[in-house]
């Protein structure tokens, strides 16, 4: 029996129609920003972190999953 995934990547999500409670319509908002935010983020640290221009791009690429999975 196939079970259900609560993964975003799986399923295209719909907006939450103008009746939903507001939470989830910030959770909606916040899975669609969820990519702009991690690369927002990943240049602030070029920017203003030095240590973080010093790793490896592995290294650096490893960081920017944290950043992703922590937003």
């Amino acid at each position: 029996m196939p079970v259900a995934s609560d993964s975003p990547e799986q399923a295209p999500r719909q907006p939450a129609p103008a009746g939903v409670p507001s939470r989830a319509r910030a959770t909606e908002a916040l899975t669609r920003a969820t990519g702009s935010l991690s690369t927002t983020a990943t240049s602030r640290m070029q920017r203003d972190m030095g240590w973080f221009q010093e790793l490896s791009a592995e290294d650096r690429s490893w960081v920017g999953l944290i950043v992703q999975a922590g937003i």
